[in-house]
């Protein structure tokens, strides 16, 4: 059973390599350790692997959850050094390399922050970090697919499956009258390096390497009912919460999560008391400037009748 499926291409990835207990994947723009995530799947299975991920906050949630894995805070792409990066605040999942897609995004209005980080390339990657066979490489960089790519030799290092983001990153959904096309423009050199297109899931498409390409069969049908899929708890459930992943009550997962909230449950206790001693300090100054403007307009009000020599009358009269 595929436990708390997150993606189709997590059942899909499941079905193609289902009689394994172990193996090894790449992960291109990982993001949220659980959330969303392709490979949380096959780590809870006992598998490791390499997530690339530039966004310094995802990075260290996988740190944190994903001790196994050999996390880099880094964006995939040509060449290595330093690259330009634009961050979607609004919704970190788009954030991306590419100039195209960061110029969308600033079309759409959404709240954008620029700037550097470290780029790597797969084959840099592989050189320095794979010393095994990678059952599965996941590209998802918002537009810079064609980039990552142009870094990597296929015919030297050969991922058994590849899955490549295939469609514009962020654009709505035009129906389903409307063509859904992949996009091709990558897959040329793929194709060249003996790598076989298998699967097109509406996100993601799916390559097998010519060696593997008896697994193909299984790519065939889309996610159903063999599958046996078991999806999150909607999120008003006690076993889940607002954007992770539920998990069944006493498992390594549940305990991680209960973990996890209990943490972020006293951050924010912490942050209460700090703003409740801030509200207490701005009263009690507000008070005592009351008090002192107060006492002011008092103070020139008497010199003010005194002046006018109705002070001493009132208190003659007094």
């Amino acid at each position: 059973m595929l436990s708390h499926a997150q993606n189709f291409e997590d059942v899909m990835l499941a079905r193609l390599f289902a009689d394994q207990s172990e193996g090894f994947y790449i992960d291109v723009g990982a993001s949220h350790p659980s959330v969303g995530s392709v490979t949380r799947h096959f780590y809870d299975r006992g598998w490791s692997g390499i997530n690339i991920e530039p966004l310094a906050g995802a990075f260290t949630m996988l740190q944190q959850e994903r001790p196994r894995d050999l996390n880099l805070c880094a964006a995939a792409a040509a060449r290595e050094g330093v690259a330009s990066f634009t961050e979607a605040v609004d919704f970190t999942g788009l954030s991306t390399l590419d100039r195209a897609q960061a110029a969308y995004l600033r079309q759409r209005g959404l709240t954008l922050r620029e700037y550097r980080v470290a780029a790597v390339t797969l084959d840099g990657v592989f050189e320095r970090h794979v010393r095994r066979t990678v059952d599965f490489l996941k590209i998802d960089a918002e537009g810079g697919e064609a980039a990552v790519l142009a870094g990597f030799d296929l015919r030297r290092h050969r991922p058994r499956a590849l899955v490549i983001e295939a469609i514009p990153a962020g654009r709505p959904f035009q129906g389903w009258d409307a063509a859904m096309e992949r996009d091709r423009s990558w897959e040329p050199p793929l194709l060249a390096a003996g790598y076989r297109f298998a699967h097109f899931d509406g996100l993601n498409a799916f390559y097998l390497r010519e060696e593997d390409a008896a697994l193909a069969a299984r790519l065939r049908l889309p996610p159903g009912l063999y599958d046996a899929i078991r999806l999150p708890p909607p999120p008003d459930t006690p076993a889940a919460y607002p954007g992770s992943p539920a998990a069944d009550p006493g498992s390594p997962a549940a305990d991680r999560r209960v973990a996890e909230l209990t943490q972020r449950l006293e951050a924010l206790r912490g942050k209460l008391h700090q703003r409740n001693a801030e509200v207490a300090r701005l009263i009690a100054e507000r008070e005592s400037l009351a008090a002192h403007i107060g006492g002011f307009a008092r103070r020139r009000l008497r010199q003010g009748l005194r002046t006018l020599g109705l002070g001493r009358r009132r208190r003659n009269g007094a």
